[in-house]
């Protein structure tokens, strides 16, 4: 399960619709109906983060949020209202985490709690007082035999039991990861995405590049598509701008820094738009990749072993037991997208020619052909090893 959210407010409907919503994300929920009864609540329930509306009878939100700093300080309170607003200056004199007016949707919802529970996690404490550790960036889940060298010449080789690993997972990759699904028809759905994008984008217009990110949003699984089905004509023109410079050769880090400002569009959602509009030399980065890759042994010389990537993870929730790729601070971003596009893309690049030099194939579920290789071949090989077997 995921974190904890006590929800608080003297609206009962308003309580059960968030707690709902909430659940639907896999948090874990309370309820309570005024600031008394959720300092109650708090006794029994250790929460991560709390919802709470500021009009209330008994205690009202200041009220509460005044006594949860002195009794769990460091507890990221967002504080709710449909009557009255609250200022930036306001927030940092009460000590608030974020303000969220109503009417809010599950999307306004969400995209709040991530962003809080991402600030909680990088930089501030928890009820203990203890700093926050980062998570692991990498692990030793890879098989022994699992490694790639390169020569003094600068040329990359792959042992075996990563070429086996790449091959044997590239021909069984099922994504998204439902107990109907099969490779096939997993496989089947990427080309029949790369197909209607590839038309799209020639010629690339307002509405087929809103198209092709709404494409791509609902395969990858987006938990803010909406947001992005949703978009305004300001955003529609945002993307596509994004998407007409990801297809540039000198202008890949422009797009994405572009795309990935877009309301429900997060770098990872970025990288696999570029994916599908470049089939032949792109490639997407998520959780799984990016931990295959950080963790990928790659020697060279006498020197000891370096990763093959340095990909910053942060801590998905409060909870601590997952992590994914850090997007949040400007500066992580930066460096999260410029490892991307300067170590990334060229290494998949290379291990897709690589492969393809010594005549290994794979075969197309889809398809049902052997095949040579492509960088996104590669990633998706990586991703799938370790959804299935590395550490989250």
């Amino acid at each position: 399960m995921g974190a904890k959210v006590l929800v608080v407010d003297d609206d009962p409907f308003f309580v059960e619709i968030t707690r709902r919503w909430l659940e639907e994300d896999d948090y874990q929920t309370e309820g309570a109906g005024n600031g008394a009864e959720a300092l109650e609540r708090l006794a029994t329930f250790k929460a991560d983060l709390v919802l709470c509306g500021i009009v209330m009878p008994h205690m009202d939100g200041l009220a509460f949020l005044q006594r949860c700093q002195e009794d769990y300080p460091g507890l990221p309170v967002i504080l709710t209202s449909g009557g009255r607003s609250l200022t930036e200056e306001e927030l940092k004199i009460f000590g608030a985490a974020r303000f969220l007016p109503k009417p809010f949707s599950q999307d306004d919802l969400r995209e709040i709690i991530e962003d809080v529970s991402n600030r909680n996690c990088a930089s501030v404490r928890l009820t203990t007082g203890k700093t926050l550790a980062s998570p692991p960036q990498y692990t030793d889940d890879l098989p022994k035999n699992v490694c790639m060298r390169r020569s003094g010449d600068g040329r990359l080789h792959l042992s075996e039991g990563l070429v086996e690993l790449l091959r044997s997972s590239r021909e069984d990759y099922v994504w998204p990861f439902k107990n109907t699904n099969t490779a096939k028809k997993s496989q089947d759905e990427i080309i029949g995405i790369e197909r209607p994008v590839g038309e799209w984008m020639n010629p690339l217009s307002v509405e087929t590049a809103h198209q092709i990110v709404i494409r791509v949003s609902k395969w990858a699984g987006n938990r803010r598509h909406r947001s992005v089905v949703n978009a305004d004509d300001v955003a529609k023109g945002e993307m596509f701008e994004a998407v007409r410079l990801l297809a540039g050769r000198d202008t890949l880090s422009a797009g994405l820094d572009k795309l990935s400002k877009v309301r429900g569009i997060s770098l990872v959602i970025a990288t696999k738009v570029y994916r599908f509009c470049t089939p032949r030399v792109g490639a997407a980065v998520d959780r799984h990749a990016s931990y295959f890759f950080n963790s990928l042994p790659l020697k060279s010389g006498t020197a000891s072993p370096a990763k093959s990537t340095y990909f910053r993870r942060e801590w998905t929730d409060g909870r601590h037991r997952k992590s994914r790729l850090a997007t949040f601070f400007p500066a992580v971003f930066i460096a999260n997208r410029t490892e991307y596009t300067a170590t990334y893309l060229p290494l998949l690049g290379e291990i897709a020619s690589a492969l393809d030099s010594d005549g290994v194939t794979f075969t197309c579920a889809a398809a049902e052909r052997k095949r040579t290789w492509t960088p996104a071949d590669v990633e998706m090989a990586a991703f799938y090893w370790w959804a299935q077997n590395g550490s989250r």
